[in-house]
């Protein structure tokens, strides 16, 4: 976007010091006119200096309407950085789910394990007790870890949908406009010349 609107300017300046050079020349031929044929094409060379001089300020104003466009290109972008964020967030929750699931599923695997061991003495059948007892515990409070982990993932979920539709109306809406800002302006500066 930069490099358009340095390209544009420079060329603006270019056209605006060929414009004030060929007035320069048509005044210069006119005051060294002696016939009618020189005359003529000091006219001719003042009307051209005229239209590259109108036109160097036509670029001039598309350059600042050109900058105001992009301005919403560069908003889209930085937005798309919030974007990507949000959905990082959201694979991240999602990530963290999945990792306590299969915690779940080890530690349900683990106790039924430990339910189908027959024990051969009381001591161990004890310690086997406890050991359940433990893991069904720990499996209580990682399911409503889970729980949780699910709750915020579908909350961050929803929300990530609710502001894409929100955004892609809003920048539909901008790229639409600023899209057609664009093609008046460049029909604008260059129509009369084609």
């Amino acid at each position: 976007a930069e490099s358009l609107v340095k390209a544009q300017d420079d060329l603006r300046t270019t056209t605006a010091h060929l414009g004030m050079t060929l007035i320069k020349l048509a005044k210069f031929e006119r005051e060294q006119a002696t016939c009618n044929s020189e005359r003529r094409r000091a006219g001719v060379i003042q009307h051209f200096a005229n239209s590259v001089v109108k036109f160097s300020r036509s670029q001039a104003k598309l350059n600042s309407e050109v900058v105001q466009q992009l301005d919403t290109i560069h908003e889209y972008l930085e937005t798309m950085i919030s974007v990507n964020h949000a959905f990082t967030d959201r694979s991240n929750a999602l990530q963290h789910v999945q990792s306590l699931s299969a915690d779940l599923f080890f530690l349900h695997t683990r106790a039924g394990r430990l339910e189908s061991v027959s024990s051969r003495g009381i001591g161990q059948e004890w310690t086997r007790y406890q050991k359940i007892e433990g893991l069904k515990e720990t499996i209580s409070t990682r399911e409503g870890v889970k729980n949780q982990a699910l709750r915020e993932y579908e909350s961050i979920k929803e929300n990530n949908m609710t502001e894409i539709k929100r955004f892609d109306k809003d920048r539909r809406r901008d790229l639409i406009e600023m899209l057609k800002g664009f093609v008046v302006n460049q029909g604008l500066i260059f129509g009369p010349f084609c």
